[in-house]
């Protein structure tokens, strides 16, 4: 069976989970998932060996599931095709398509203003630092859609301090949601469609986030004193040098307004 077959395969049978997965809970990739995914494939399959597998299923049930190890591999077949099919869906709409200049320049100042308040308040928080910076780096149609929507929700999340900033406005969140769906409606996107890809990638992403972490941590332990480090690097390592693309690519490119 093919790469792309398994991934298909491994995402339809984790999609119940994954709808599972409280929304507050779901993280948006900030590394490059096909990148990850490739990497945690081999290790998976080493954790699942008969050389290593057994030393996992020593541990009690109430401390570790053992099943989360034989669950590795699909999850990370599953998380690439998810990334393959949201970057499909911004490749395949039309390169000659362009947003207005109107909507470019009032979609840019609110994004500009929203984000420097965000800046301001949240810029190293352990949480939304992160979200802060990425959106900072930004460019493109896709960009300033998704830049706006996600203001929006770290205004609604954090209303109680937003609205104590003299340059906070009541109808931002939701003005930055409505310019957003323009732009979107512009791209040729349907709502549905768009959010689907976008959100099964982010799911897919946190259950294999949460998946390895807990298999990686534990294997490091297990083989603490054999090279259990490197058996299990953290995902972080397997970051690409370039910022991550997963859904800031094939959209046409247009500079953002400061």
């Amino acid at each position: 069976m093919s790469d792309e077959a398994l991934g298909r395969e491994a995402l339809q049978r984790i999609m119940p989970q994954l709808r599972d997965i409280p929304e507050i809970e779901v993280d948006i990739p900030r590394l490059d998932v096909a990148t990850v995914a490739v990497a945690v494939v081999p290790i998976a399959q080493l954790a699942c060996s008969e050389a290593v597998r057994p030393r996992f299923a020593l541990i009690p049930a109430a401390l570790f599931n053992a099943r989360l190890v034989d669950e590795l591999e699909g999850l990370a077949r599953a998380a690439r095709y998810a990334r393959n099919l949201h970057v499909s869906a911004l490749a395949s709409k039309p390169g000659e398509v362009r947003v207005p200049v109107e909507l470019q320049g009032e979609a840019g100042e609110l994004r500009a203003r929203m984000l420097r308040l965000a800046t301001y308040h949240f810029e190293h928080d352990a949480t939304l630092g992160p979200d802060i910076a990425d959106i900072r780096r930004g460019t493109g149609y896709m960009d300033l859609a998704q830049d706006l929507n996600r203001l929006a929700r770290i205004y609604r999340d954090n209303a109680d301090i937003v609205r104590r900033d003299p340059h906070y406005r009541d109808d931002d969140a939701a003005r930055a949601d409505a310019l957003a769906e323009r732009i979107f409606d512009a791209l040729g996107f349907h709502p549905k469609t768009r959010l689907d890809t976008a959100d099964t990638l982010a799911r897919a992403w946190t259950l294999l986030r949460r998946t390895y972490d807990e298999v990686a941590g534990t294997g490091r332990w297990l083989y603490r004193n054999e090279g259990g480090a490197a058996m299990f690097p953290p995902l972080y390592s397997f970051r690409r040098a370039a910022p991550p693309t997963d859904t800031k690519a094939a959209e046409p490119e247009a500079p953002v307004p400061a």
